[in-house]
């Protein structure tokens, strides 16, 4: 892998939000790597670090796991009825 030296941009094809598509901004600060998202044509960017998107997607993972070993045993329970 490549280390992350300068900011790196793409927009996305796909995702658009209020008509206009999404940037994404990778970019290395001097203590953490941060993601930033805007929209095209705008200034106002939101970021967060690297770690706390990972953590959200970790997460968010978990509980779809989660979730869907319930309804498997819901389905399994209502099967032996």
């Amino acid at each position: 892998m490549t280390k992350l030296k300068k900011p790196v941009k793409r927009t996305c094809t796909h995702s658009v939000y209020a008509g206009r598509p999404l940037v994404v901004i990778i970019m290395p600060t001097e203590t953490e790597d941060v993601i930033l998202i805007r929209q095209a044509g705008r200034r106002r960017a939101y970021g967060l670090p690297v770690l706390t998107v990972y953590y959200a997607a970790a997460r968010q993972y978990a509980n779809d796991q989660r979730r869907e070993k319930l309804a498997a045993r819901k389905a399994r329970k209502a099967e032996r009825r």
